[in-house]
C-alpha cells in the first residue's frame, strides 16, 4: 500500500476507489511477499470481499461506512476475527474452525469501515519478543529478511512495514 490508511479511506468514502479495489491490491501483495515474510498466518479473501463490498455499497447508497472506510487490515492471531480461525501462534488450536464473534477491538475497527484480510503470525500466546513458532514458523523483518520484526504483533508489523497491508 503506498497510501496511508486515512488516505486509502478518505478516497473510497469519497467514492474515488472502491474498496473492492483497495482489498484487490493488498490481495496481490500478500501473494507476492507473504511466503518470504510470514506475516499472515490465515488469509480469506472470501470474507474480505464481503466487506469491501459492503463498504462499497454503503458509498453507494449515500452512507459514511466510517473513518477506516475500505482499509485492509491484518487481525494479529491472538484477537477473534468472526468467520476466521485463532490459533494463538500454538500447535494444539491450529486446524479449529472459524470463530463465531469478533474481539471488541476487530468489532470496533469493522464497525469503523475496516476490511480483515486474514489473521498475522504472533508468538505462542504473544509471550515471546520475537515472532517464532512451532505451528508457522518465522515472521521475517521486510528491511532485513534476516530478524524477526519483533514480538507480540510481529506479523502485524511485517506486514504494514512491507505494504501488504
Amino acid at each position: 500500500m503506498e497510501q496511508s490508511a486515512i488516505e486509502v479511506a478518505e478516497s473510497v468514502r469519497r467514492g474515488e476507489r472502491k474498496a473492492v479495489e483497495v482489498l484487490d491490491e493488498a490481495l496481490a501483495a500478500i501473494a507476492a511477499g507473504n511466503e518470504e515474510l510470514g506475516a499472515f498466518v490465515h488469509v480469506d479473501e472470501g470474507l474480505a470481499r464481503a466487506a469491501a463490498e459492503a463498504v462499497d455499497a454503503a458509498v453507494a447508497a449515500g452512507h459514511d461506512p466510517g473513518p477506516f472506510a475500505g482499509v485492509p487490515i491484518g487481525v494479529k492471531d491472538l484477537e477473534d476475527c468472526a468467520g476466521m480461525p485463532t490459533s494463538y501462534g500454538s500447535l494444539p488450536f491450529v486446524g479449529r474452525g472459524p470463530v463465531a464473534e469478533d474481539s471488541i477491538h476487530v468489532a470496533r475497527l469493522r464497525a469503523a469501515g475496516a476490511v480483515p484480510v486474514g489473521k498475522t503470525a504472533a508468538p505462542e500466546f504473544g509471550t515471546l519478543n520475537f515472532t517464532k513458532t512451532k505451528a508457522f514458523g518465522v515472521a521475517r523483518n521486510p528491511w532485513d529478511p534476516s530478524r524477526t520484526p519483533g514480538g507480540s504483533s510481529g506479523g502485524s508489523a511485517a506486514a504494514v512495514a512491507a505494504g501488504l497491508v
